[in-house]
């Protein structure tokens, strides 16, 4: 016996466990049901997994009580399951006692002309997922999308442009006299002002366009759709605006060159369309920086 007068399972070594004492420690959800998916019994490792409470799903069909969309999920698996005669798998996110969590359900067909549905809180193991993802496709000092999903995002319009004969345009932004500014202040100093900037650029542009730091101080915006120059200007303009209200007290405001380049009719690759942005940013560098400008073929580098 325990101190709290529980049995030990040591005191009795050739004591058989219990079905019920083998579930008491498995964190796992298990359901019995029968091939029309009726739920016939239930083991609940951690109560508070659970969507309803027993006397509300025992007896009834467990793709009626789910909700409709999670439903539809499990009740493939379901199906595949008893097909296949082989394990199936579901994975979905429910509001269980209002929070949302995320399970696994892992469904098998017994010999009993039963289904075993084991069902496990995997939220963990998602949210892990989900940070890994983001931390692989977004700057960590901005948070802006990073330069290789900037790219593969860029690709993947310009086939969408191709293939629905539209154009995809991309704007190059290079903060002015950033390096003297890193050099005279600190690369602390040079990260905060990268990060207003980078919030003040995204408040400016539309909810469907692209905003990624590209590398430094350079910053790339992907804007899909037959976008005329003076509105790709207006856009740029927004951008320069809402940059001149920043305020500093080591220095003037943030200035940035911009340049634009769109695919127009042409097949072009994204790195082709990335430096003839790149090219006309470098030519409002030339013309005396703050500036825009729209890429034209006669320009070079």
């Amino acid at each position: 016996m325990t101190e709290d007068g529980q049995k030990n399972i040591a005191d009795k070594p050739d004591m058989p466990l219990t079905i019920d004492e083998i579930f008491s420690v498995i964190p796992d959800l298990i359901f019995v049901l029968d091939k029309s998916d009726r739920i016939l019994e239930y083991r609940a490792g951690n109560t508070s997994d659970l969507y309803l409470p027993p006397n509300q799903f025992l007896g009834k069909s467990m793709c009626q009580v789910l909700p409709f969309k999670v439903a539809r999920q499990v009740k493939k698996a379901i199906r595949q399951c008893l097909k296949s005669k082989q394990i199936a798998v579901a994975e979905y996110e429910l509001e269980v006692q209002h929070q949302l969590k995320w399970f696994e359900a892992r469904i098998s067909y017994s010999n009993h002309e039963r289904i075993i549905m084991f069902v496990r809180d995997i939220s963990e193991l998602k949210h892990k997922q989900a940070s890994i993802i983001h931390q692989a496709n977004h700057d960590s000092l901005t948070g802006l999308y990073n330069r290789s999903f900037a790219i593969d995002y860029l690709n993947q319009k310009l086939k969408e442009a191709k293939r629905h004969h539209t154009k995809t345009s991309v704007f190059f932004i290079d903060i002015d006299n950033f390096k003297e500014l890193n050099d005279k202040f600190g690369h602390d100093y040079g990260d905060s002002v990268l990060i207003s900037v980078a919030h003040a650029i995204a408040s400016a542009i539309r909810d469907k366009d692209l905003i990624a730091r590209f590398g430094g101080d350079e910053f790339m915006i992907v804007l899909e759709g037959n976008n005329p120059n003076h509105v790709l200007k207006k856009i740029a303009l927004k951008i320069i605006n809402k940059l001149d209200l920043l305020e500093f007290k080591k220095h003037p405001p943030i200035t940035v060159s911009i340049g634009i380049a769109s695919s127009e009719d042409e097949e072009i690759s994204s790195n082709k369309l990335i430096s003839y942005a790149d090219v006309a940013m470098y030519e409002s560098k030339h013309i005396g920086k703050h500036a825009i400008t729209i890429y034209k073929p006669n320009m070079h580098f």
